[in-house]
């Protein structure tokens, strides 16, 4: 019985981690102007602390992982770009531009002004992934539903009782000779004149 619990409950968890890997919530965050500082050049720097829980991070961009990052910019609820792009054209070309670099965005308004008065709101949006150490473990617990897996009927087992049982069963007919229809009484005992030899089963 508790085997047959442990194993639903980790195929539970299964299709949990699934259905939030093929429907996952999105993180939002709106840029305060008051948060937004210059950096240089048309290039304007805002932190973004996303929240983060046990399940759930927010990939970004960095050193050993250039193109994780899934967020999108909105300047006044529409998407602007290009995204991805390298500091020094967000620096020098502006135009959109916008990089976001481990928790930080760097980014341009789209006609070059400064985008703590401008008057427009900046919305950063990203898709949440299930953490790598989540889907590690739940590779462990598969590998303990496998072992703790309902045991299967032992078709070995029961073909085996069968023959056991048949044996019982037609042993008597083995008795004699080792062969089945064997007869017991000996050779002189059968009548004479007939066409089959009249014995007894045992």
């Amino acid at each position: 019985m508790l085997r047959r619990l442990v194993y639903v409950a980790i195929l539970a968890c299964n299709v949990v981690v699934i259905l939030m890997a093929l429907f996952p919530r999105s993180a939002r965050i709106e840029l305060r102007p008051e948060a937004i500082g210059i950096e240089q050049g048309g290039a304007y720097l805002a932190g973004l602390n996303f929240k983060h829980s046990v399940l759930f991070t927010v990939p970004t961009d960095g050193v050993s992982s250039r193109e994780s990052s899934r967020l999108v910019l909105t300047e006044n609820g529409r998407p602007f770009g290009p995204a991805r792009a390298p500091h020094s054209v967000v620096r020098e070309m502006g135009g959109g531009a916008y990089s976001h670099w481990r928790n930080e965005l760097w980014f341009s308004a789209s006609n070059g002004s400064d985008p703590r008065n401008n008057g427009r709101t900046y919305v950063a949006e990203s898709r949440r992934d299930v953490r790598p150490a989540v889907l590690a473990g739940l590779a462990v617990l598969d590998l303990i539903a496998i072992w703790f897996a309902p045991p299967q009927p032992d078709e070995g087992r029961a073909t085996s009782g069968l023959a056991a049982h048949s044996a019982r069963a037609f042993g008597g007919y083995a008795r004699g000779h080792g062969r089945p229809g064997a007869c017991s009484a000996p050779l002189a005992s059968r009548p004479l004149g007939t066409g089959r030899p009249q014995c007894r089963l045992v």
